[in-house]
C-alpha cells in the first residue's frame, strides 16, 4: 500500500471516528433532551396537578369543618357552596390529568383509584351534609372525627399521596436513566475514542517507520556513493510505496551512470589502443620516409656524377663537332634533360623531408626518376655506341 493511501486511510478512520463519536454524542444528547422534556412537560405538571388536587381536597375538608361548626342555614349553605367549588376544581384537575398527563398504565390505574376514592368520599360527604343540615350534630361530628367520612378522607389523601409519590418516582427514575445513559455514553465514547486513538497511533507509527526507514536507507546509499564514488552501491527496495519507487528510480540512475561510465572507459581504452597503433604506424612511416630520403639523396649524387661524366664526354665530343654534329646535338639535349632531372630529384628530396608521410607522391616522383634514369641509360648507351 502506498504512503498516500495509508495517509488517506488514517485520515478517513479519524474522520469516521469523529463522525461516530459526534453522531453518538448527538444521539445521546437528543435522548437526554427527550427525557428532560418528558420530565418538564409531563412529570412536573403531573405533580403540580396532584398538589392542586390535594389543595382542593383540603379546601373541601375546610368547607366540611366550617359546615359542622355553622349554626344557621345560611352559613351551612355557604360552606356547601365552598365545598362544591373545591370539588369542581378537583374534578377539573382530574379530567385534565387524565387527558394530558397520563404517563403509563400504572399512572392511569392510580388515577382511576383517585376517582374511586373521591367518589366514596363524596358519598360520605353528602351524608354528612344531610346530618348536619337536619341538626344531627352528634352523628355528623362522629362521621367527621373517626367515622366513614374521616376514613374516606384518609383513603383519598393516601391515594393522592401515592399518586404523587409515583410521579416523583418517575422523575427520579428519569434522573437515574439520564445518569446511567450519561455513564454508558461516556464509556462507549471513551471506548470508541481509545480504539480509534490506538488504531490511528498504530498506523501513524507504522507509517513513520516506513518513511523513516526508506528515507534513511536512500540517504545512506547517497552518502556512500558520494564519498566512495562506488556506483555499484544500491538502495534497498522494500514494498511498493512512493519511497520504494524513489529507491528504484535512484537505483536505475546508478545503473545508467555505471553503464555510461563503463562505456566511457571502454571508449578510452579503445582510443588509447588506437593512439598506440597510430604512434607505431607514424614511427614506421617516419622510418620509411627517412630511408626513402636517403635513397633519393644517394640517387641524386650518382646522377650528378653521371652528369659530370656526360659533360666531360660532351666536351670531348666538341672536338669532333663537325664530325658528330648530330651526336653533339643529342648530347646537349641529354645534358638539358639530365639537368632538369637532377632539379626534379632535388625537389623530390626536399618534399620527402618536409612531408615524410606523403608516400604516394614519393612513389610518383620515384617513378619519374626511374623514367629519367632509363632515358639517361638510353642516351649513355647511344653515346657509347657513337
Amino acid at each position: 500500500m502506498t504512503i498516500i493511501r495509508r495517509l488517506m486511510l488514517t485520515l478517513a478512520i479519524a474522520l469516521i471516528a469523529l463522525l461516530i463519536v459526534g453522531g453518538f454524542g448527538a444521539y445521546q444528547q437528543k435522548q437526554a433532551s427527550n427525557r428532560f422534556e418528558d420530565t418538564i412537560s409531563n412529570l412536573a405538571p403531573s405533580v403540580r396537578d396532584l398538589n392542586g388536587m390535594v389543595y382542593a381536597f383540603m379546601d373541601i375538608k375546610n368547607a366540611i369543618t366550617k359546615h359542622s361548626v355553622s349554626h344557621t342555614p345560611g352559613e351551612k349553605a355557604a360552606a356547601e357552596a365552598m365545598s362544591g367549588e373545591a370539588d369542581k376544581k378537583l374534578e377539573d384537575l382530574l379530567n385534565d390529568y387524565e387527558k394530558n398527563l397520563i404517563s403509563d398504565d400504572h399512572d392511569r390505574q392510580l388515577l382511576q383509584d383517585d376517582k374511586a376514592k373521591l367518589a366514596a368520599y363524596r358519598a360520605e360527604r353528602s351524608k354528612f351534609f344531610e346530618l348536619s343540615r337536619s341538626g344531627k350534630d352528634d352523628l355528623a361530628d362522629a362521621m367527621l372525627r373517626d367515622g366513614p367520612l374521616s376514613i374516606a378522607g384518609i383513603e383519598l389523601r393516601k391515594a393522592f399521596i401515592a399518586h404523587t409519590e409515583y410521579n416523583l418516582k418517575l422523575a427520579f427514575d428519569t434522573l437515574e436513566t439520564n445518569k446511567a445513559a450519561y455513564n454508558s455514553a461516556l464509556l462507549q465514547t471513551g471506548g470508541v475514542i481509545a480504539v480509534v486513538l490506538l488504531l490511528v497511533l498504530y498506523m501513524g507509527v507504522v507509517l513513520f517507520r516506513t518513511i523513516s526507514r526508506g528515507l534513511t536507507s536512500i540517504q545512506s546509499t547517497m552518502q556512500q556513493v558520494s564519498q566512495s564514488l562506488d556506483f555499484t552501491q544500491r538502495a534497498p527496495v522494500v514494498g511498493k510505496d512512493e519511497i520504494s519507487l524513489t529507491a528504484t528510480a535512484f537505483n536505475g540512475l546508478l545503473d545508467g551512470l555505471q553503464r555510461n561510465l563503463k562505456s566511457i572507459l571502454d571508449g578510452a581504452r579503445s582510443v588509447a589502443d588506437a593512439s598506440q597503433g597510430l604512434a607505431q604506424t607514424a614511427t614506421q612511416v617516419a622510418a620509411a620516409a627517412d630511408s626513402q630520403s636517403a635513397s633519393s639523396a644517394s640517387m641524386a649524387a650518382t646522377i650528378e656524377q653521371m652528369t659530370v661524366s656526360i659533360n666531360h664526354v660532351a666536351s670531348r665530343a666538341g672536338e669532333s663537332r663537325d664530325l658528330a654534329h648530330n651526336a653533339g646535338t643529342l648530347a646537349q639535349q641529354g645534358s638539358s634533360t639530365i639537368s632538369q632531372t637532377i632539379s626534379d630529384i632535388r625537389e623530390i628530396s626536399h618534399a620527402v623531408d618536409s612531408a615524410a608521410g606523403s608516400i604516394r607522391e614519393l612513389d610518383t616522383y620515384s617513378a619519374q626518376v626511374d623514367t629519367v634514369v632509363g632515358v639517361i641509360k638510353d642516351i649513355a648507351d647511344q653515346t657509347n655506341l657513337l
